[in-house]
């Protein structure tokens, strides 16, 4: 599985698709829902506690890591990285500039949340 993951991003010739669910211990109720095409990566559906999610493209830096268009998960924030590991079986959100719940700026290299993901359908 992870080879054919890999071809997909690595290869972008290939037509093929794979839903990747990852969700967060914190959030048992929420979910992000990947897809994983032959165009990129792109979200298919997303639900978190604090109610913010936003559609969002996806940049791809290198290897299994990605930058998105504006905020995603985080309120206010400019833009997000996610990073996958080898697997893709845990995802890392951050960002170093957010807004709190009360609006206030929040700006530190430790603004993250990590989800543990698991892929569910392959084409």
């Amino acid at each position: 599985m992870f080879k054919l993951i890999t071809a997909i991003i690595f290869f972008p010739g290939v037509l093929l698709s794979n839903e990747l669910v990852c969700q967060s211990n914190k959030d048992r109720n929420g979910h992000l829902s990947f897809s994983f095409t032959s165009e990129g990566l792109s979200l298919n559906s997303c639900e978190t506690k604090q109610q913010i999610c936003n559609f969002v493209e996806f940049k791809h830096l290198e290897n299994h890591t990605f930058e998105t268009s504006g905020s995603f998960i985080f309120n206010g924030s400019r833009s997000e990285t996610l990073i996958f590991d080898g697997a893709f079986e845990r995802l890392i959100v951050k960002t170093d500039y957010a807004l709190s719940r009360s609006g206030d700026r929040l700006k530190s290299k430790n603004i993250q949340t990590q989800f543990v993901c698991q892929i569910t359908n392959s084409i």
